[in-house]
């Protein structure tokens, strides 16, 4: 067929291509498979990791230039932090977070952790108010490690006193956390903090849940003060 109605035809057979090729990409069906994590989190590695998003609604990753090949994480736990995240906007619409690292690619040894060798830890830094009682993120430059050098008192002040952790934001985080990962069919293993912050999240609004249903740690080993560190359950097959 020549003339105007054929190249209407022609272009109506173009778009409706299009759409079907469009339909196929968005389909469940076409997105990417769900990751396969093996070993345990301190001896393990990871097949088809995503990377944790740079930038949402109310957090962000850390910004040092070697960040971007340190934030992979299983499929199910870059799905878990997205939802958990953006429920918490909703309860606190102007809380801020900031994202640490969580793992390579691959998986395995991951310089200055002993674990997120899987896919299935991260770090997650503590949100913070400013002297004026504004939600900030925590001060996240070189001279303090990108956030990872900043001391934190049994107060939540931190050591140059210019921000005190958030507690209650923290507190949202880590109930939607867990709430999360158990709607998506995981869970928290554990969420690593030190004794002392641990006991200012209980007097909290969410301080019984947090006391009764999440497994918190103080590691000995480091001090998590700055950061709270979370391993997700989620099941990974033997190396």
């Amino acid at each position: 067929m020549s003339g105007p109605a054929g190249s209407l035809h022609r272009t109506g057979a173009w778009a409706a291509t299009c759409a079907a090729v469009l339909a196929c990409a968005f389909s469940p069906s076409a997105t990417a498979q769900e990751s396969q994590c093996y070993g345990e989190i301190h001896r393990g590695r990871i097949e088809g990791s995503v990377q944790v998003l740079p930038k949402g609604p109310n957090f962000e990753v850390i910004g040092w230039s070697g960040a971007a090949r340190r934030t992979f994480v299983h499929s199910a736990v870059k799905k878990i932090l997205e939802q958990a995240y953006a429920a918490t906007a909703e309860v606190i619409p102007d809380s801020v977070f900031l994202i640490g690292e969580t793992g390579l690619a691959d998986g395995g040894p991951i310089t200055n952790h002993h674990t997120h060798q899987r896919g299935t830890s991260v770090d997650l830094f503590v949100p913070a108010k400013d002297a004026e009682g504004k939600r900030v993120l925590i001060p996240s430059r070189l001279d303090n490690g990108f956030g990872y050098k900043s001391r934190f008192g049994a107060d939540g002040k931190s050591a140059d006193h210019s921000v005190t952790i958030d507690f209650e934001a923290l507190a949202e985080l880590i109930f939607q956390l867990s709430e999360t990962a158990r709607k998506n069919g995981y869970g928290v293993d554990r969420v690593i903090l030190v004794r002392e912050l641990q006991l200012k999240l209980f007097g909290t609004r969410h301080g019984s849940y947090l006391r009764w249903k999440v497994n918190f740690w103080d590691d000995p080993g480091a001090r998590h003060d700055n950061h709270i560190h979370v391993d997700f359950a989620i099941p990974c097959k033997p190396l």
